[in-house]
């Protein structure tokens, strides 16, 4: 997990020079050249996942493809600057009150893409709880329905991110069979239920 986030850092670090000389190409019209560069990366990328995949690399190798593949993208940005555009971009001397409105609008930016993100997947979490909880309720057996469950996990048919939150509500759905073994009960029955 470590290199993983280590690679994808660099790949973001990365993506800063690349948008800025891609940025300049665009606002010089050359979008012929901008577009094959954007279909060889686009065709390259799933090849390289591919052969990483096929190494046996998984989310690693992918990442690490995706960031040999900007990498090599950059120096193909900037030679078509400096030679085909004869732009020269200095970053030294820029004024200070720009850099502070950069890095506070790209601070909003960054969370509001955190909180998009839990609100996003919170809203999984429950319904993958409540999932399992009615899946238990209605067969009175977590343990057919972790069963079951681990079928699905096992052919694909449901993430491991999505089984966790199922699996929760699994062990929520187990007190549903004592609840109702308490309904119509005494007051006793009522609490050892509960």
């Amino acid at each position: 997990m470590k290199a993983l986030v280590m690679i994808m850092t660099f790949n973001s670090a990365l993506s800063f020079p690349l948008s800025v000389f891609s940025s300049m190409i665009n606002a010089h019209e050359k979008f012929v050249f901008k577009r094959c560069i954007d279909l060889i990366s686009t065709v390259a990328a799933p090849a390289a996942n591919l052969v990483a995949l096929s190494l046996g690399y998984a989310s690693v190798g992918m990442a690490l493809a995706a960031t040999i593949i900007q990498f090599m993208m950059l120096p193909i940005n900037i030679v078509y600057c400096y030679r085909k555009l004869k732009i020269k971009p200095r970053f030294a001397r820029m004024p200070k009150p720009l850099i502070k409105e950069m890095v506070g609008f790209s601070f909003f930016v960054f969370m509001g893409s955190i909180v998009d993100m839990l609100f996003w997947t919170t809203d999984k979490v429950i319904l993958g709880m409540l999932a399992g909880v009615v899946l238990t309720a209605v067969i009175q057996s977590s343990s057919a329905s972790v069963g079951i469950l681990q079928a699905l996990c096992a052919t694909g048919a449901v993430g491991y991110g999505a089984a966790i939150p199922i699996i929760m509500g699994q062990n929520i759905g187990t007190c549903v069979t004592a609840m109702l073994s308490g309904v119509g009960a005494s007051k006793n029955a009522k609490r050892a239920a509960l």
